[in-house]
């Protein structure tokens, strides 16, 4: 057999088991309902907002500089600053046509006020918080 052709024969061999192997190591796409939550574990969150949104002019603002346009799902949690007893801050974790998720907070103190503005999207659920993941709003229910 001559050298081309015996590293041919190698090669046919070798690719297929090193791609396999590099498909094992890739991991597996990201699943919208396990995203990180968008709140420290110790915020004591008291109430959730959940909205989405059908047609391509939804957009929010929250307190500060939190704001987004083109918005298909919305989350927002109210809890506190953690280590915090006289605060409060609004958790929100978002989905946009651009990008999948998207986290921010407004934090506020005794007397600050803390507000958001929703403009074409459709509130889903308000009420105590159903649950740890954040887009609770995607699950089917």
């Amino acid at each position: 057999m001559s050298k081309p052709s015996l590293l041919f024969a190698i090669a046919l061999f070798v690719c297929p088991m090193t791609n396999s192997l590099w498909a094992q190591e890739r991991g597996a796409p990201l699943d919208p309902y396990s995203q990180p939550r968008p709140y420290p574990d110790d915020a004591h969150i008291t109430f959730q907002w959940n909205y989405s949104c059908q047609t391509h002019s939804c957009s929010f603002a929250c307190h500060g500089t939190g704001a987004a346009s083109r918005v298909t799902k919305l989350d927002i949690y109210l809890g506190k600053i953690p280590n915090e007893p006289d605060s409060h801050a609004l958790y929100y974790s978002f989905a946009t046509e651009y990008a999948q998720q998207a986290t921010g907070f407004a934090l506020g103190g005794k007397l600050t006020p803390l507000t958001c503005q929703m403009i074409g999207l459709k509130l889903d659920y308000s009420g105590p918080p159903k649950g740890n993941s954040s887009l609770t709003s995607q699950k089917n229910e």
